[in-house]
């Protein structure tokens, strides 16, 4: 057991799967299941978070992970394209 994972192991983090929502992944039960291959104990998964700090409600920010082109942009791409015909 590696020190840096040692405590998460202890607790038994290492059997369980967290999903947010029943909605999410719904066949990973199909694939996380059966016992660990280390320890023999029991995977299973576990609809929500797992336990410690609040989830903070963050602002909704897509263009942060993926980018896309403003209205301005879009038109002058369509004008070179436009152009090129």
């Amino acid at each position: 057991m590696p020190p840096k994972t040692r405590k998460f192991e202890e607790k038994g983090l290492h059997w369980a799967i967290y999903r947010f929502s029943p909605n999410d992944y719904k066949e990973i039960d199909k694939i996380w299941n059966g016992v660990h291959p280390e320890d023999g104990q029991p995977l299973y998964v576990k609809d929500g978070p797992p336990e410690g700090a609040p989830i903070p409600d963050l602002e909704e920010k897509p263009e942060m992970f993926s980018p896309g082109l403003s209205s301005e942009e879009i038109e002058e791409l369509a004008a070179r394209l436009s152009r090129n015909i």
